[in-house]
């Protein structure tokens, strides 16, 4: 994808807020839901984002009709599928088919029984598709990977995995980041949490020992967290530099 999405956001806070349907107008709506789920993407960077926009736009004015429910993870993705193909089909005709895109939706809602992950892509082989698979989450812990340099990816994470009897995937990338082993991946490792509460978009250290005791580069969304400017009077803190040691206590018990 070259420089183009070296420091573009690859996950993105998706707020659902639903209102109870009103006999009238005049009637004050509502709330009924306000909650966050979390999307990811690999793959066309146009495609992702006109889909990620999208999605904002409508999942946060959402009706709920008299005697229906807010929507299930499932729902979101199934939505996030529909909205994903039809943009695919346009950028696709530009791009003459040669985009594919994935996308990773996860979280939990009010009616889902635990944390869910979907994943959304659209793709093109003798015609365009379009998939909502459900990832076995709940059922056990995987190691998924997506896009064209997925396969290379895994089988990275298990050759080392077999050479020293540890599971590192998130080394394992960012070695091959840093050494540009592959031209169809770039950019910065970007994390994203989500549990039973909520959901977060916490920072990545990268340990510099070569630079001395203690040295690190803190980045959030791909972006160094000394590059990011003061927003009038008011600076990014909180999400930017990471969760506190207490909030990381609580997120692990909480995955527990």
């Amino acid at each position: 994808m070259g420089t183009l999405s070296d420091h573009v956001p690859k996950f993105a806070r998706l707020r659902i807020r639903c209102y109870k349907e009103q006999k009238t107008s005049a009637t004050v709506e509502k709330k009924v839901l306000d909650l966050e789920c979390l999307v990811g993407f690999t793959g066309n960077v146009s495609v992702a984002f006109a889909t990620f926009n999208t999605l904002q736009a409508y999942l946060c004015d959402l009706i709920v009709p008299n005697g229906m429910r807010p929507p299930r993870i499932a729902d979101i993705a199934e939505f996030a599928r529909y909205i994903l193909d039809k943009n695919f089909r346009e950028f696709g005709d530009i791009l003459r088919n040669r985009a594919a895109t994935d996308l990773i939706v996860f979280g939990k809602l009010p009616r889902d029984t635990g944390l869910e992950a979907y994943r959304v892509a659209a793709f093109a082989d003798d015609k365009i598709n379009s998939v909502a698979d459900r990832l076995p989450l709940v059922e056990e812990e995987i190691l998924c990977a997506f896009g064209s340099a997925g396969p290379y990816f895994l089988n990275r994470v298990e050759e080392h995995a077999k050479s020293t009897g540890y599971l590192h995937p998130v080394n394992i990338l960012t070695a091959m980041l840093e050494k540009s082993e592959r031209k169809d991946i770039g950019g910065n490792v970007q994390i994203a949490i989500a549990n039973k509460t909520g959901v977060m978009l916490p920072h990545f250290i990268t340990p510099r020992p070569e630079r001395g005791k203690c040295q690190a580069d803190v980045t959030f969304l791909g972006r160094d967290v000394s590059d990011i400017p003061m927003i009038g009077e008011c600076k990014a803190v909180r999400h930017a530099v990471g969760p506190t040691l207490e909030e990381l206590m609580a997120i692990r018990g909480e995955a527990d």
